[in-house]
C-alpha cells in the first residue's frame, strides 16, 4: 500500500532541484546474458500503456552483514543465539534519507506529479504507475514486447537501462526492466536408475559405493540416529511443482528405516499460494520423486524430530524464475509485493489470472517458519538480472539473523544451472 505523505514535504524536496543542473545519465544495468533462445523480439511498446514501475534502493549496512551473522551464531559470541526481531532487521538495513528523498527529486524534475509516488513499508521502494513513454524517457531506454517461441507468451523488456549518475549508488534496480522470464525452478532431474535396484541389501553399509541407506550416511557423516523431539522444532522442507504422494512414506518407513519410523508418521503441511497435496493423478504422473527422496531422507536423518512441508504454489503459475520469492512472502510480510519483494513480470501474480489457478491474493506472512529448511531447487541465473538475485540474497541473510537455516543443494547442473540457461 502507499503511504500518505505532506505535500508541502514533498515540494519542498522538489524545490530542491529546481535550478539545479541535469546530471546525465550513465549505464545503470544490462542484460548480463542474451536472450534465451526461446525469446525472440516482437514489437515496440506503446507509449501510453502503464506499467507498475519500481525503483529498488540501496540498503545500509550490508558490508557489515557477515559480522552480525557472526555475532549472533558464533557459540564464543556473548550474543550467541541472540537473534534479531523484524524491526530490528527492517531497521538496520532501511535505505539512507538521502536516497528516498533524491529519487523523488529526480521523479518530480521530470514532471511526475509527487501525488502518484508511493514508497514500500519497509522504505526499500519508491513506487509509481507510469507509462511506457514516461519510463523510456526517466530510464533512457526502449523497451519491447519479446514473444516465447513455444508457449506465444509475452513479455515486456528492454536491453539495458540508465539513471542519472548522482542516484547510481543509492539505486540498486528498477522494475521492470531487463529480466527475461518464463523458465520454472529446476528440481533435480529424475534418477537414472528407473526399474527396480538389482541390489538386494537395502540396508546397512556393505553397498554403500553403488547405494546410499541412512547407516551409509551416518557412518560417512558420523552422526547418530536421532532420540529427541522437540515441540516445535520441526524441519521445513520446501517444494514447487513437485507432490509429496504420501502412500509412498508408509512402505519405506516399514522396511528402509533404522529405527523404524511408525507407519502414518506425515509431515505439517503448508499451503501457500494454493499449493495442493499430492494425489494418486499427479503421482501416476511422476510429479512425486523429488518429494519422496527429500522427506524419506530427512526422515532417516532426523526421526523422531518432525518435518514440515511447504508447499508452494498452484502448479499453474509457474512459469516464472522468481518463484523463491512467493516462499520468501509466505515467511515475512514484509517481503511482499509493496514491501520490497515480489516483481512485475518476474514473480508469479496472485490472483492467479491463468485458468485453473489460485484466486486468493498473494499470501504475506503467516507461515510457521522452521528453524531449518531445505531447498533442493535451483534457479536459472542467467534468465535473472544480477540485482535481483543479490537483493533476494540479502533476505536470505536476514532470515539467518532471525535464526532462521537455510540448506539449499547444488542439485544435477551446478549452483547455476545449466538447464534452459540459453
Amino acid at each position: 500500500m502507499y503511504l500518505s505523505y505532506s505535500a508541502l514535504a514533498w515540494l519542498a524536496v522538489a524545490q530542491l532541484v529546481v535550478g539545479a543542473p541535469t546530471t546525465s545519465h550513465v549505464e545503470h544495468e544490462r542484460r548480463n546474458a542474451s536472450p534465451h533462445s526461446v525469446w525472440k523480439r516482437h514489437s515496440r511498446a506503446q507509449v501510453n500503456e502503464k506499467i507498475p514501475l519500481r525503483i529498488g534502493l540501496k540498503q545500509q549496512n550490508l558490508e557489515n552483514a557477515d559480522n552480525f551473522i557472526q555475532d549472533v551464531s558464533d557459540p564464543f559470541s556473548p550474543n550467541f543465539g541472540k537473534h534479531w526481531s523484524a524491526a530490528k532487521v527492517a531497521e538496520v538495513f532501511a535505505p539512507k534519507q538521502e536516497s528516498r528523498d533524491g529519487v523523488v527529486a529526480w521523479l518530480v524534475e521530470h514532471g511526475v506529479d509527487v501525488r502518484r509516488i508511493g514508497h514500500s513499508i519497509g522504505k526499500n521502494w519508491v513506487e509509481l504507475n507510469a507509462t511506457i513513454g514516461e519510463a523510456e524517457s526517466l530510464l533512457q531506454t526502449k523497451y519491447h514486447y519479446y514473444k516465447h517461441q513455444n508457449t506465444d507468451a509475452y513479455r515486456l523488456s528492454c536491453n539495458s537501462y540508465g539513471v542519472p549518475g548522482h542516484l547510481k549508488e543509492h539505486i540498486d534496480m528498477i522494475m521492470p526492466t531487463v529480466q527475461l522470464d518464463g523458465l520454472e525452478p529446476i528440481k533435480n532431474a529424475r534418477p537414472a536408475v528407473q526399474a527396480p535396484s538389482p541390489i538386494t541389501g537395502l540396508s546397512g553399509t556393505k553397498n554403500c559405493s553403488t547405494l546410499i541407506t541412512i547407516e551409509c550416511l551416518r557412518g560417512l557423516y558420523g552422526f547418530p540416529a536421532g532420540s529427541k523431539n522437540h515441540t516445535g522444532n520441526k524441519m521445513g522442507i520446501a517444494e514447487w511443482a513437485d507432490y509429496l504422494y504420501y502412500p509412498d512414506l508408509d512402505p519405506y518407513f516399514a522396511n528402509w528405516t533404522s529405527p523404524q519410523i511408525p507407519k502414518g508418521t506425515r509431515p505439517e503441511f503448508i499451503s501457500i499460494d494454493g499449493g495442493k497435496p499430492s494425489n494418486l493423478t499427479v503421482a501416476q504422473a511422476e510429479e512425486v520423486v523429488e518429494s519422496a527422496l527429500d522427506f524419506q531422507t530427512a526422515y532417516s536423518i532426523i526421526w523422531p524430530q518432525q518435518t514440515r512441508l511447504y508447499q508452494n504454489g498452484d502448479s499453474v503459475n509457474v512459469d516464472s524464475v522468481g518463484t523463491f520469492n512467493i516462499f520468501l512472502d509466505a515467511l515475512d510480510a514484509s517481503y511482499c509485493t509493496y514491501q520490497g519483494g515480489d516483481q512485475p513480470y518476474i514473480d508469479p501474480a496472485y490472483p492467479d489470472p491463468n485458468e485453473g489457478g489460485y484466486t486468493g491474493p498473494l499470501q504475506c506472512g503467516g507461515a510457521p517458519r522452521s528453524n531449518v529448511v531445505s531447498i533442493s531447487y535451483g534457479q536459472i541465473e542467467a534468465a535473472l538480472p544480477r540485482f535481483y538475485q543479490e537483493r533476494q540474497c540479502h533476505e536470505w541473510m536476514k532470515l539467518a539473523l532471525q535464526g532462521t537455516t537455510v540448506v539449499v543443494s547444488s542439485g544435477d547442473s551446478g549452483v547455476a544451472n545449466r538447464y534452459n540457461a540459453g
